[in-house]
């Protein structure tokens, strides 16, 4: 049960989902983990930093990505870029990018960059809980 979300209806589903998580704040990766532990079914790939997750977006088929704009060495914007530029695994895996900035520090700079969804932090349970399972294709019960 996902409190006030409801639960993810996976009944009969025996299909596994490969869902990177690249954040450099080990709270953050923490508290997406925990959100997401009521869908059933989820292999979490979790990665501290930009290189690490091109690398692993180059070489892996992920089902779902979740970037922080602000990564070391590679910034998520930046990597949502190369993946839906280049022929690999993953150029048309959806992307939900998060960043704690606030709209007027971002400005324009996503103007340009191809991701699917943007989750402003701090997010609630319920709102990451529906992206997932949205962007999954998962009935929410």
């Amino acid at each position: 049960m996902i409190g006030a979300v409801g639960s993810i209806d996976r009944e009969g589903e025996d299909r596994t989902y490969n869902v990177m998580v690249a954040d450099d704040d080990e709270t953050n990766r923490d508290i997406v983990r925990y959100f997401l532990s009521d869908i059933g079914g989820l292999d979490l790939v979790e990665v501290t930093e930009g290189r690490t997750a091109l690398l692993q977006c180059l070489t892996q088929r992920f089902d779902l990505i979740i970037l922080d704009l602000r990564l070391p060495f590679i910034g998520g914007d930046r990597i949502a870029q190369h993946l839906r530029g280049s022929s690999n695994p993953n150029s048309a895996t959806p992307i939900i990018l998060s960043t704690a900035m606030s709209r007027d520090e971002i400005g324009t700079e996503l103007a340009n960059c191809p991701y699917d969804r943007f989750l402003p932090k701090p997010f609630s349970r319920a709102d990451l809980v529906m992206m997932v399972s949205n962007k999954l294709g998962l009935a929410l019960a």
